[in-house]
C-alpha cells in the first residue's frame, strides 16, 4: 500500500509539473494548443502536505479528497460512535431530570402528551410509536382528530 501511496504522489507531482511547464509556455505565448489545457487543469490545483492524511480541500472547486479508506472507515464506525454519542446524551439527561423533575410533573408531561386527563382540549387519539432513526430508539407521537375537527 505504501508503494501505492508513493506512486500516486509522483504521478501528481508530474502533473503539476507539466502544468507549470504549460503555464509558464502559455505566459511566454509559444503555444495556444497548451493553454486550452490549463482550463481543465484548474479544477484539479492543490497542495498537498507530504506524510499527511488529512482532508484536502481542492481550489477553485467543491471537490475535496479523502485518503482512500477514510470514507469506508467512517462508514463502518458510524454506528458504534452515533450510539456512543446518544448514550453521553442519554446519561446527562437522565442526571438532569433526576435533579431537576419531580416524579409527579414527569407523569403529567406524559399524560400531557398522549392528550389524557385534561379538560378543555379538543377530542383526540393520541398513538406512541417507537422507531429507530440512526441507531437509536426515538418516540414518535401521531394525533388524529375526529371527523368533526381537522388537524391545525
Amino acid at each position: 500500500m505504501a508503494s501505492l501511496h508513493c506512486r500516486n504522489l509522483r504521478r501528481i507531482r508530474k502533473c503539476q509539473r507539466g502544468r507549470e511547464q504549460q503555464e509558464k509556455e502559455g505566459k511566454e505565448g509559444n503555444s495556444k494548443k497548451t493553454m486550452e489545457n490549463v482550463d481543465s487543469l484548474d479544477k484539479l490545483e492543490c497542495r498537498f502536505k507530504l506524510n499527511s492524511y488529512k482532508m484536502v480541500y481542492v481550489i477553485k472547486s467543491e471537490d475535496y479528497m479523502y485518503r482512500r479508506t477514510a470514507l469506508l472507515r467512517a462508514h463502518q464506525s458510524h454506528e458504534r460512535v452515533s450510539k456512543r454519542l446518544h448514550q453521553r446524551f442519554q446519561a446527562w439527561v437522565d442526571k438532569w431530570t433526576k435533579e431537576h423533575v419531580p416524579r409527579e410533573m414527569a407523569a403529567e408531561t406524559s399524560k400531557w402528551l398522549m392528550g389524557e386527563g385534561l379538560e378543555g382540549l379538543v377530542p383526540c387519539t393520541t398513538t406512541c410509536d417507537t422507531e429507530t432513526l440512526h441507531f437509536v430508539s426515538i418516540n414518535k407521537y401521531r394525533v388524529k382528530y375526529g371527523t368533526v375537527f381537522k388537524a391545525p
